[in-house]
């Protein structure tokens, strides 16, 4: 198991968007709005269940510096940094956990 396997985008692509080999958090963002009713989170409330991974996903995701663009070049603070990877390691586990699935 290599790190691309332990990724937000292997596990998460695995549970949205199976037949895309490629996910990235851009379409994984995308594929669960716009199918966000075909899936269930564990923690369900007023929050909206499986939006709640959808709102952890867009904090994770808006990131310029990672595209190169010039015009909005923003190098996260080692706080931001860190935030981020514990998004991202809860939403590994979550995911691995069978908390997050298909309906």
């Amino acid at each position: 198991m290599g790190p691309r396997d332990q990724s937000v985008e292997a596990i998460l692509g695995g549970i949205v968007s199976p037949e895309n080999t490629q996910s990235t958090l851009g379409t994984l963002i995308r594929d669960l709005r716009n199918g966000a009713h075909k899936f269930e989170f564990v923690l369900t409330n007023d929050l909206g269940g499986v939006n709640t991974i959808l709102a952890m996903l867009q904090l994770m995701w808006p990131n310029p510096d990672r595209h190169g663009d010039l015009q909005q070049r923003h190098t996260p603070s080692l706080d931001e940094a860190r935030a981020v990877v514990q998004l991202a390691v809860a939403i590994v586990q979550l995911g691995r956990e069978g908390q997050i699935v298909k309906k």
